[in-house]
Formats: structure tokens, sequence, C-alpha cells
């Protein structure tokens, strides 16, 4: 597995990657309702993909010419981390996770920070991360509840 800088033409597959993990995975758990999973769906277009990466660093976990896992980085916070489910605790999320804590090393951020899903908050709290408590996140016209969490690096 190669993890590098997403490519505007790999904003297609990284948008096919983002929606599969949301219909499988989220969207099975409960934690939102089908309106929260539409406008969460709705901001993962291709075209949307190709927008964000004029604001952000988007990483992409590569094996073959296949994309596995994406990760977005803005300032520092860490947005838009999606790994394919059957590929989902093999330990691709874990180097993901390392790998864009080393790149906010080298660019002298002192802490990292994101919102989580219920289901991946203990991820987070396993690699160090501090919970910080419920947030309430606006994605579009859906208010979702999630987790704040921070490292200092």
């Amino acid at each position: 597995m190669q993890i590098i800088k997403a490519k505007p033409g790999q904003a297609q597959e990284i948008s096919d990657l983002i929606k599969e993990v949301v219909n499988e995975v989220l969207a099975r758990t409960g934690d939102y309702d089908d309106f929260e999973i539409g406008e969460w769906l709705k901001r993962t277009t291709a075209e949307a993909i190709e927008e964000k990466m004029q604001s952000r660093e988007i990483f992409v976990a590569v094996e073959g010419e296949k994309i596995i896992g994406t990760i977005a980085l803005e300032n520092q916070r860490i947005l838009g981390f999606y790994i394919k489910k059957e590929l989902q605790g093999k330990g691709i999320g874990t180097e993901m996770l390392k790998f864009v804590e080393n790149y906010a090393k080298e660019n002298k951020f002192g802490k990292l920070d994101m919102t989580s899903t219920p289901i991946a908050v203990e991820f987070y709290k396993k690699r160090g991360y501090e919970d910080l408590g419920k947030v309430r996140v606006k994605l579009g016209e859906a208010i979702m509840t999630e987790t704040k969490l921070e490292k200092q690096l």
C-alpha cells in the first residue's frame, strides 16, 4: 500500500469510495437518519471532491491502481477519512492516520482535531486522541451529533 496526495483525476474514485462507506457502514449503524445520509451523499460527488482539493490536502491509500482509503487535512483539522468496508480493521486506517500526523508535524502543526462519527470514536481514542465531548455539526441542511477529538503533536 502507498499513501499519496490525491489528483483531480481520482475524484470520481474517491467519491465512489466515500459513497460506498456511507451507504454500507454509516447508514447501517442507526446513528444517522435517511435525511442526514442524503445530505452527506450530496457533498461527496466527484465535482465536490475536486472543489475540496482546492482548499485542503486530500490523500489516498492505493493498492496497485485501486484507491482503498482517503483522508483529508484542512489546516489542523482531519476531514473525510474513509476506508473500504472490507478492508476496515486491517491497519490501513492506522497507517493513514500516522501519515497525516507526520505530515502535520512536518508542517509545524501543534495539534490535530476533528469531529468523529460515533462508530469511529474508539479508533481515535486508542491512537491518543482526547474526547472533548459531543458537538452539533451542520452538513447541508442536516445537523448531526458527533464527537470532537484532539491530539497534541
